[in-house]
C-alpha cells in the first residue's frame, strides 16, 4: 500500500442517512464532485479551505452510511481521489 495511513472506514445506521452525507459534503468549504453512481448524495470532498488537506468520501446503501477519509500532509492529487473513490466502490459491494 503505497499510503501511509490507513482510510478510515466508519459505518453508520441511519434511516436518514443520505442527507447527513450531503450536509456532511456541504461543510468545511470543500470543493465537491458528486458521485451519483454510488446513490442520492454521495460525493467527494477535496480542496477544503477548512482543516487538513484531505479528500473524504460520503456515500449511503440501504440504511448505511460511509465515510472514507484520506488525509496526507499534502493536498491528494487526482489519482489519490480516484483510489478512494474506488475504495468506496468496493465497499459499497460488501
Amino acid at each position: 500500500c503505497r499510503y501511509r495511513r490507513q482510510p478510515e472506514l466508519p459505518i453508520t445506521k441511519d434511516a436518514r442517512g443520505w442527507a447527513t452525507a450531503e450536509r456532511l459534503l456541504k461543510d468545511g468549504g470543500c470543493t465537491v464532485d458528486r458521485l451519483p453512481n454510488l446513490g442520492k448524495g454521495a460525493g467527494i470532498a477535496h480542496h477544503c479551505s477548512i482543516g487538513n488537506p484531505r479528500a473524504e468520501v460520503l456515500f449511503v446503501t440501504g440504511s448505511r452510511m460511509f465515510r472514507l477519509l484520506f488525509a496526507p500532509a499534502a493536498e491528494p492529487s487526482a489519482d489519490d481521489r480516484a483510489a478512494l473513490v474506488d475504495l468506496a466502490r468496493f465497499a459499497a459491494r460488501k
